[in-house]
Order: structure tokens, then C-alpha cells, then sequence
């Protein structure tokens, strides 16, 4: 019995060291020393183990000995540093014998050796002269010690056996770690800001302005080229900042290789109309030629992240920028969510294999195991689950967003509750038979495309509301109580509770009115946010727009279930989210409201991208004047942004209110961009007893149409009428003789219409005291702060003439 035992235990060794021990004496079939034992623990990575014996370890030896000849013959005066760091990184160059071989190999050059080429290459080109021999040595010697910085560089960086980064812009970007303190996240959003610098676009029809900033100013391979300006025989150089198109061309094509299978077969032909729109012929649009010029300037900034003000949008190419927008968005929506599950899958793996380790540890005597996997590896995720936040300004546009969204997905999609989401966001139902006369069809269409593509009859103009959208690998029939993935489908559900959501679509009012009810956790984990349609939304209420925008990614207010810690970015731990989140600003025209939002706003470390539209001569609002008349533009002098209305209220009240009064001139419209100046003015004219009457946002229908009968009867002398009314309603005034800009519009069209519909014959029906004689006048007041509206009206070059010369008073005549 006593013999039997013994031999059952010669069987196998207890203990994790005796086990180690007997494993390489049955591989190598030698008694393990204590050296052997040592080196079986040297781990590549965190997952295996490597192993060796005396052949390899002199091997090891034989190449680090090789590295340290090496780094002595390239720099002799960091020796030591560089064996210090070494001999700290011997075991790892151990364990790493073949990739060393292979950089061994590569890294080959002495010094001489550099010296040598670099003479030899010289005296080919016949640049070397004895003149510049002592010079170009010198700079040999140089541009020597920077190539073998960077070797040493590159050799050190190998020791510190970092993992190559990965080309997914989406891993690059959201696996960066976080700053060391909030103060140096400022100091690089402000070296972001000051880095800004105008680039010129080369072989572009389009009439842009384009400035870059931050590390995405590198996707862009944007060189600069020295200008002669010669002046009165005095020439200098200035540098000139380009683009190299067919670089760029190939960087986007390099970039495109990385959205999800699941959207880039569908790509081209989602994308025809947008190209055949850009002017490329039907037979030349083909799987090789991927985007348009538009799309091409702002793919490399919007697959990495950076943020983007985009203010030179119009209908030709609204197209192409929103089906860009919706390519990313959805990309960056579903590989973060695949990234979710698989790491889901795998740490259900990990944890099923360490039961069954605790299993066996347990059965062989040892009570735990060791966790040996990175928590770090699976941190893919926020607070809360939705990415992707999104801001629209009506109904129609949030259908017309997610009809596009659906469309570029394809048919394989599942797609839930989409008829409720038709029947709430689609055209309203109204009482009675809904059938439109000519007449009111008439009305309609005189408004002009734009007006209709946002509140005409056939788009539903509502502007509250808010809808959560999910998405997901599109899962089979049940069987056995389980469901498979389907292959290449998407599970698109509409209404999806926001906690649960991965994509949030709202209106300023809509998501204002959840965040007044305290509840903003759901946008504290927001990774991508897109302002659409900006200039619209600036005619609805911006405080709105930014009361939203300063609550997204505040940590949250308390725990969720739904949230694991354990797989939080670091990022999000510290309070740094907002340095990680792209903001995209898209609109039609630029404004200084928009314009400082979106520079409070816009923090990503990826750096800015603005592309913003610019006005030549022929592309002024005032040369689609067609009627005859003297346009004066009046500017007023002011040094206060904030104080700006009140001077040009000013200015009116004192120089040209009393000339009205005292002429008793009657058919005045007075313009007013705010409705602010139109309550001050409006008591001002009160105080005055100054017969007039008004057309406002918020006047009654009934209203309307009688003050407008009153203006056009002769009833009162001046009409007020407002910017968002004219935005909203585009109301063709009548009987208008002499027009007053108490500010300049900001949608360019204004202005052409508005003078337009003045009555110039002064033939207006039932009215017989007008002053044929008298011709018909336009006075414009402007502050230099109404730059960006002005250069609409009047062009870019003239607008700047206009805001710097010492006269404030200019004349247009068509």
C-alpha cells in the first residue's frame, strides 16, 4: 500500500512552481536550472509565455550586444543614458529576439556610412563645390545627428515595447489617454486655437475660405509655397498655404477603407445623385470615384474628429454634405457598438475560462487565481449608451435626416415603429378635406424653394420635438428560445427609450424642455454632436441651442444601472469628455452669434476645420436689384459688440426719425432684424405719436392681414416689420415706396426682395396722393460687427472698403 502511494505521487509534481520546474524538464530534457525558471516568466504582452534556452539566450545576448555598438557609433554623447534605458529593457529585448533581428537588419548605417552616401549623392549632382565644402560638411554633421536621433528614437521606442497604434481613426482617436490635468487640456485647446491659419484650395470653382488648426491640419498635407509681391521695385516674399489635391485625394481614399462593411458597398450608389449634381457626367461615375469636391475638402477632418464649422451651404450642395454626415454618423454608431458586443463576447469567454482555472486551481490544491487580463482593453464605452446627438430644427427635417439615414443602410435593415414615426413626422393630418386651391397653391410657391423645403405644405414645420433611435446586429427568427445575427443586416428602432438609445434626434425647444425637468444624464456620454441647419435654428431662438449644447457631457448626476464602471473611458472618469467630442456646425451663412458658439464649444484635440463662403462682385445681393433705385448704405459708428443695437437705435431716433416726421413721409417699411429693436423702436414711435403699425412673429393672422390693408390703403404712414416674420411667413409686402434696413438682413435673398417689391410707379390701387415725383429711396444702417452681412449684399472686397475706409456713407444706384 505504502509502495502504491509513492509511486502516485511520482506522477506529477504539486505546487505552481513544481509544476513550472517539471514542464521544462520534460521540453528541454534537462534538469531546469534557476536561470531557465526565471526566463519561463518573461511574458509578450499579458497574455503568453515565452520561452528559451541556452542557444536563444546567447543569441539575445549576441544582438543586444550589437544594439549597444550601435548606439554608441550614432551618438556618442547619449551613451549612457541609452544604456541605462538598456540594460532597464534587457529581459524585454529577450523575449523579442526576432522582431530585434529585423530592426537590426534595417538599422545598418555607421556614420561613415552617412557621411559617405551623403558626399557620394552630392558630387552626382554636382552641388558639391570646394567653396561649400567646410558649409555643407556642417550641415552634413547636422542633419546627421537629427537622422540619428530619430534611429535612437526609434530604437528606444521598440524597448519600451509599445504597441504599434492602430489606423481606425476611431481607435486612434477615442483610445487616446486622457490629459494629465484639466490645465493642460486647456493649454491645448488654446494652442489648438491660436494654430488657426487660412489655406488655399487649389483648382476650386467654389468660392471658399478654408482655415485649419490642430493635428488634422496634417491629413490635409498641406504645404507652403514663397510668393514674390513686388511693390515699387521692392519685392517680398510671403508664404502661401495650399493643399496638394492629389495627396489629399489619395489620404481620402486611405481613410475610406475604414467604415464598416455594412456601409461602404452601399456607398456609390447612395452617393450618385450628389455626384451627378457636382457636374460629373453620368458616364463617368463609377465605383472608383467615391465623393465629390465638397465631400472630399471635409471627409479627412470628419473621419478623425476634429471639429467642423461648415457655413457655405446652399441646395446645390446640401446633398452631398448630408449624405457625408450621414455616412459618419452611422459609421461611428455601429463600429462602436460592434466594438460593445464583441467585447461583451469575449469577456463572457474570459470569465467562463477563469471558472473553469478557479475549477482546476482548486482541485490541484491552490485556493485563487491571478486576474491577468487589461480592464484597460475593454473600456469601449460612457456613462450612458447614447454616442451621437443631434440637432434639427423641424419635423420635416428630422424625416428627411432619418429617411436618409435608412436609405444609405439599404433594405437589409429592420427597421420598427417607422409608420408611427411617418405618421408623427410627416405631413400633419388636417380637419376637412385638405385639398389646397390654386390660389393658396400660388401663394405658396412665390415663396421660393427654400421657404417650402422647410415650411411648406408637404413638410410638417413643427419645431418640439425629440425621438431616440437604437441600433444593432439585425437578429433571425427565435429558435428554442434564442436568436441568431443575421449576416450584413442592421436593427434600426425607432422611439428607443434615450438611456437606451444610440442616437438622439431633437429640436433646441424639445430637448430644452427635458433638460429644464433636470434630467441630462443621457447626454453625458455624447461623442459626436451635429448642429444642423444653423442658420435656421439662429431664426428660432439660439439661447436655446446653447443652453443645450453647455449641458452635454457634465458628468452624471447619479449611478445608473445600466452603467459599468469597469468599462468607462478614462477620460470620462476624469472629466474630459468634451476634449474628445466632435461638434459639427452646418449652415448657409456665417453669423457672429454661431460663429462664438461654436468656438466656445468646439474642444476636440483633434484641432478645427472652417470652411466658410466669400462674394465676388458678381455674386452680390445688389446686383440682382432690379428695380430703379438709390441705395445708401449709412454705417454707424460703434466699439461695442453687445452695445451695437442700441447705437444704431440711437442713430435713427436722433438723424432720421426726424427727417419722417417733419416730411410727413408716407409708405415707409422699416426693416428690423431683432425683435428686440422692434419693442424699443415700437415704444419709441408711441412716445412720439407717429402714425404706423407693425407685422411681427407674433401678431395674430387677423392682425396681419389688417395692419397690412391699413399700410397698403395709406391708413398709416410707416409699417415695422420683422426679420423672423419675414423668415417665417415671407409676406409680400405691398405699397412699400421707401425702405429703411434698421439692420442688415442676414439671409442675402432678404434684401433683393424686399427692394424688389418696392412699388416703384407708385400706382397702387384706391390710393391717389402719392408723389409720383418723389422717387423711391433705400437707406441701409450698419455697425462694422454686420461684416458678415454686409459682405453678402455688397461682395467681399467691397465690404472690406466699406468697414475700413474714414466715410461712412456709400452708394449703390442700379
Amino acid at each position: 500500500m505504502v509502495k502504491k502511494l509513492k509511486q502516485k505521487k511520482q506522477k506529477g509534481a504539486k505546487g505552481k512552481k513544481a509544476r513550472a520546474k517539471a514542464k521544462l524538464e520534460r521540453q528541454w530534457g534537462e534538469v531546469a536550472s534557476e536561470e531557465h525558471v526565471k526566463l519561463s516568466k518573461i511574458r509578450k504582452g499579458k497574455s503568453r509565455i515565452l520561452k528559451s534556452n541556452d542557444d536563444d539566450n546567447k543569441d539575445v545576448g549576441n544582438d543586444y550586444e550589437k544594439m549597444d555598438s550601435m548606439n554608441q557609433n550614432l551618438v556618442e554623447s547619449n551613451s549612457a543614458s541609452r544604456n541605462t534605458i538598456a540594460i532597464d529593457k534587457k529581459e524585454e529585448w529577450r523575449g523579442r529576439q526576432d522582431s530585434l533581428n529585423s530592426l537590426l537588419t534595417k538599422i545598418k548605417y555607421s556614420t561613415d556610412d552617412f557621411i559617405r552616401e551623403y558626399k557620394t549623392m552630392e558630387e552626382r549632382s554636382g552641388q558639391h563645390t570646394s567653396d561649400k565644402i567646410t558649409g555643407g560638411d556642417e550641415t552634413n554633421l547636422e542633419d546627421l545627428a537629427i537622422t540619428k536621433n530619430r534611429i535612437d528614437d526609434a530604437v528606444t521606442s521598440y524597448a519600451n515595447a509599445e504597441a504599434p497604434a492602430a489606423c481606425d481613426p476611431i481607435t486612434c482617436h477615442f483610445d487616446k489617454p486622457p490629459f494629465d490635468s484639466e490645465e493642460v487640456a486647456r493649454k491645448n485647446l488654446d494652442e489648438v486655437q491660436e494654430t488657426m491659419q487660412f489655406i488655399e484650395i487649389p483648382h476650386s470653382d467654389k468660392p471658399w475660405e478654408m482655415s485649419i488648426s490642430g493635428p488634422i491640419r496634417g491629413r490635409y498635407y498641406v504645404a507652403e509655397e514663397l510668393v514674390n509681391l513686388s511693390t515699387n521695385s521692392l519685392s517680398t516674399v510671403t508664404p502661401k498655404v495650399i493643399i496638394s489635391s492629389p495627396k489629399l485625394d489619395i489620404e481620402v481614399s486611405k481613410i475610406f477603407t475604414y467604415p464598416t462593411d455594412k456601409l461602404s458597398p452601399k456607398w456609390t450608389n447612395f452617393n450618385r445623385k450628389a455626384l451627378l449634381d457636382d457636374g460629373i457626367g453620368k458616364d463617368n461615375v463609377s465605383d472608383s470615384i467615391l465623393f465629390t469636391d465638397l465631400q472630399t475638402l471635409l471627409y479627412p477632418a470628419l473621419a478623425n474628429y476634429g471639429d467642423i464649422l461648415f457655413t457655405a451651404e446652399t441646395r446645390e450642395n446640401r446633398m452631398s454634405l448630408h449624405n457625408l454626415l450621414a455616412l459618419h454618423i452611422l459609421n461611428h454608431t455601429l463600429k462602436s457598438r460592434s466594438d460593445v458586443l464583441e467585447h461583451n463576447k469575449q469577456l463572457r469567454q474570459l470569465e467562463g475560462a477563469a471558472k473553469v482555472k478557479k475549477e482546476v486551481l482548486k482541485g490541484n490544491g491552490c485556493e485563487s487565481a491571478n486576474k491577468e487580463t487589461d480592464d484597460d482593453c475593454f473600456r469601449d464605452q460612457g456613462y450612458i449608451r447614447p454616442k451621437v446627438f443631434v440637432l434639427l430644427p423641424t419635423r420635416g427635417t428630422c424625416l428627411t435626416f432619418v429617411q436618409r439615414l435608412l436609405q444609405l443602410l439599404g433594405d437589409a435593415s429592420d427597421v420598427t415603429n417607422l409608420e408611427r414615426f411617418e405618421s408623427d413626422f410627416g405631413v400633419p393630418v388636417e380637419e376637412g378635406d385638405g385639398e389646397i386651391d390654386e390660389r393658396t397653391k400660388s401663394i405658396i410657391s412665390s415663396k421660393g424653394p427654400e421657404w417650402n423645403e422647410l415650411f411648406g405644405s408637404n413638410v410638417n414645420e413643427d419645431d418640439d420635438f425629440k425621438v431616440g433611435i437604437s441600433l444593432g446586429p439585425k437578429q433571425t427568427s427565435k429558435k428554442r428560445g434564442k436568436s441568431a445575427v443575421a449576416d450584413g443586416g442592421v436593427y434600426f428602432n425607432l422611439y428607443s427609450d434615450f438611456y437606451q438609445s444610440d442616437i438622439i434626434l431633437a429640436s433646441p425647444l424639445g430637448m430644452k424642455m427635458v433638460i429644464a425637468d433636470k434630467d441630462q444624464d443621457f447626454l453625458s456620454s455624447v461623442e459626436v454632436c451635429l448642429v444642423a441647419y444653423s442658420d435656421v435654428l439662429l431664426m428660432q431662438n439660439w439661447d436655446h441651442v446653447e443652453t443645450v449644447l453647455s449641458s452635454i457631457n457634465l458628468q452624471p448626476k447619479k449611478i445608473h444601472e445600466s452603467t459599468d464602471f469597469s468599462r468607462v473611458r478614462n477620460y470620462h472618469l476624469v472629466g474630459q469628455a468634451a476634449y474628445f467630442r466632435q461638434l459639427i456646425f452646418t449652415s448657409s451663412f456665417s453669423d457672429p452669434n454661431i460663429i462664438s458658439t461654436f468656438k466656445r464649444s468646439a474642444k476636440s484635440l483633434e484641432g478645427r476645420l472652417r470652411i466658410r463662403g466669400t462674394f465676388s462682385p458678381s455674386d452680390a445681393a445688389v446686383c440682382s436689384v432690379m428695380v430703379s433705385v438709390k441705395q445708401i448704405f449709412q454705417r454707424v459708428n460703434c466699439f461695442s459688440l453687445s452695445k451695437q443695437s442700441e447705437v444704431r437705435l440711437k442713430y435713427f431716433e436722433q438723424k432720421v426719425l426726424p427727417q419722417l416726421i417733419r416730411l410727413n413721409q408716407k409708405r415707409t417699411l422699416i426693416y428690423i432684424p431683432s425683435y428686440f429693436d422692434f419693442v424699443t423702436l415700437r415704444n419709441t414711435l408711441i412716445q412720439k405719436d407717429v402714425s404706423f403699425c407693425s407685422v411681427t412673429e407674433y401678431c395674430k393672422q387677423n392682425d396681419i392681414s389688417r395692419n397690412r390693408a391699413r399700410f397698403v390703403q395709406g391708413k398709416k404712414n410707416i409699417l415695422l416689420y420683422t426679420g423672423r416674420a419675414h423668415f417665417f411667413m415671407r409676406f409680400n409686402i405691398k405699397g412699400a415706396r421707401h425702405l429703411i434696413f434698421l439692420g442688415l438682413p442676414e439671409h442675402r435673398e432678404f434684401y433683393v426682395e424686399l427692394i424688389n417689391r418696392i412699388n416703384n410707379k407708385g400706382n397702387v390701387a384706391g390710393e391717389n396722393e402719392i408723389d409720383i415725383e418723389a422717387p423711391p429711396t433705400c437707406l441701409a444702417l450698419f455697425t462694422k460687427y454686420d461684416a458678415f452681412a454686409l459682405e453678402r449684399i455688397v461682395g467681399s472686397k467691397t465690404c472690406g472698403n466699406m468697414i475700413n475706409q474714414e466715410k461712412g456713407t456709400f452708394l449703390f444706384s442700379t
